[in-house]
């Protein structure tokens, strides 16, 4: 399964490493652009958003929002 998500507040370099590194702490699967600010993330099971969110909230400002899922 892979979702996309919005990744808002995500601004720069140092804010790509942030996200990128707090998600890969929760699903090892995880690519995040910063243009557009998303992040793919596969797994198997859908990963609850209010874990993904929480991962970013300790890391920085960052909101999550999820925009498509594929099977």
């Amino acid at each position: 399964m892979e979702t996309i998500y919005k990744i808002s507040k995500m601004t720069c370099g140092g804010c790509l490493e942030n996200v990128s590194n707090a998600l890969k702490a929760v699903v090892p699967e995880v690519s995040v652009t910063l243009n557009p600010p998303q992040a793919l993330i596969a797994s198997e099971e859908k990963i609850p958003v209010e874990i993904l969110q929480k991962a970013l909230s300790e890391k920085g400002p960052y909101l999550i929002e999820e925009i498509a899922c594929s099977n």
